[in-house]
């Protein structure tokens, strides 16, 4: 990725997090649309665009983009957090409690 691009990116994440900061969701969630159509697999923008549509009530689509987000970064416990979080929300408390992503939503079968 060019520089200018990354550093666009980075411009752009300012940008939402201040959004997000004055709660303007509808506004964040379009930046963060932004930056994945230039880096569709841009890890922080994919797990705070499912903690946008989490608190949208957008719960199908916050699962697939927080399950896309910890693919991406197995290691980060904020995903996870957030994924089961929006996860319970859908009442799938099984999965979300172990913090695993449900059957539908990946190819791996969960209690299999």
């Amino acid at each position: 990725m060019a520089h200018d691009s990354v550093e666009l990116i980075s411009i752009k994440l300012q940008a939402a997090r201040a959004c997000l900061a004055g709660d303007e969701l509808p506004q964040a969630k379009a930046i963060y649309r932004e930056i994945l159509a230039m880096d569709p697999r841009h890890g922080d923008a994919l797990q705070m665009l499912g903690i946008v549509d989490t608190e949208l009530g957008l719960l199908d689509s916050a699962v697939d983009l927080l399950c896309k987000a910890t693919e991406l970064n197995p290691d980060s416990d904020n995903a996870y957090y957030h994924l089961g979080f929006a996860m319970c929300k859908l009442e799938q408390f099984a999965a979300g409690l172990i913090g695993q992503n449900p059957p539908e939503y990946t190819s791996t079968a969960l209690f299999t």
